[in-house]
């Protein structure tokens, strides 16, 4: 069987080849194309808000890569992402059903912690929100789409003031920690340390 390595080659369709991706040859999210327009509100009034929270600093909290991404409309692409500590992503919805897995920390989802090998199902046009926990979060993203859109739908207010403020509270932290996952950088240091002792 024949082996691909590249992010180029792994965004192929053809199913005759195994695909391997790496972490380290990933397009960042947020200028891949992979969501058709990020940040697409319900109104003009969650718009403004959602540009507000944006503006604040709510980018200094995450990280995201797309690590796959097949061709074809019907296709598959993952994605991971790392949101640091108490960094919120507003309620909002896609065009395309998504599947998660924790991978790291935990995430909040209402009364709910997830864990790593926890997970959640949001199917189409479904809305859902989530904050990182105390030690931030990593997930797997998977969407049965090339392409999807991200559409911000919470219209209170009051939400946004606390989302903002929370952003305001968090974003001089959030620069001070590193853009690299922190499962790598502790499989890295377990790695090394497990090498040593051969």
């Amino acid at each position: 069987m024949e082996l691909e390595t590249k992010q180029s080659q792994a965004s192929r369709r053809d199913r005759g080849h195994t695909a391997i991706f790496t972490y380290a040859d990933a397009e960042d999210s947020y200028t891949s194309q992979l969501n058709t327009g990020i940040g697409l509100a319900s109104n003009e009034e969650t718009a403004a808000s959602y540009a507000k929270w944006f503006d604040a600093g709510a980018i200094e909290g995450i990280v995201s890569r797309v690590l796959y991404r097949q061709d074809g409309d019907d296709a598959l692409s993952v994605k991971h992402v790392y949101l640091k500590p108490h960094r919120a992503v507003p309620r909002h919805k896609h065009n395309t059903d998504c599947l998660y897995v924790v991978t790291y920390g935990s995430l909040l989802m209402g009364n709910r912690e997830l864990k790593p090998a926890d997970g959640y199902y949001a199917p189409k046009d479904h809305p859902y929100t989530f904050t990182a926990g105390p030690i931030g979060a990593e997930f797997l993203e998977f969407r049965d789409s090339r392409f999807s859109n991200h559409e911000v739908c919470d219209a209170d207010p009051a939400k946004w003031e606390t989302l903002t403020a929370a952003v305001v509270e968090n974003r001089d932290i959030w620069r001070q920690i590193p853009p690299v996952p922190p499962s790598r950088i502790h499989t890295d240091e377990a790695l090394a340390e497990a090498q040593a002792k051969r």
